[in-house]
């Protein structure tokens, strides 16, 4: 004979955990808006040298949705038609997928940690169609209001 209350609470058991779920998802992280001083790092791996790189500094205002264009590597020509999409929370951040129009171009992820004035980014890719992998890092530090437009300050 079957008992229907376990039946019962099994149903409550994943009402509850889908709805813990949904309210897990719903709680976006947040980049505190302002200005940021960033500094990126690109990492080139070259067989038989120790790894290369170059570093840049720059104050940029940023909020959240600005995350997804941070990294400077996805400015070059190489990238045209690739964005960071598919945002997802993780603990402490968010991470990204790397979508090139030409599915050939790259693949990639990038996964931020977030903190009350700071964050830090990290963006691994490999490029289509070659053995190359390489990262950028990119950490930014508040350091006040944007100065030279008001949008981010109003999360815009």
């Amino acid at each position: 004979m079957k008992k229907p209350h376990r039946r019962y609470t099994l149903r409550v058991a994943v009402v509850v955990f889908a709805c813990y779920s949904l309210a897990v998802n719903a709680s976006q992280i947040e980049v505190k808006p302002g200005t940021y001083r960033i500094t990126s790092m690109i990492l080139l791996p070259n067989p038989g040298e120790s790894n290369h790189s170059a570093t840049a500094t720059h104050d940029r205002c940023v909020n959240t949705t600005e995350l997804s264009s941070i990294f400077p590597v996805l400015n070059h020509n190489s990238f045209t038609g690739c964005a960071l999409e598919r945002a997802v929370n993780i603990p402490g951040g968010i991470q990204y997928t790397l979508l090139c129009d030409n599915m050939s171009a790259a693949t990639g992820t990038a996964e931020f940690k977030i903190n009350t004035d700071s964050f830090t980014g990290n963006l691994d890719i490999k490029m289509g169609g070659k053995n190359m992998k390489f990262s950028q890092t990119v950490s930014g530090l508040r350091i006040g209001a944007c100065e030279y437009y008001n949008s981010c300050e109003e999360g815009l």
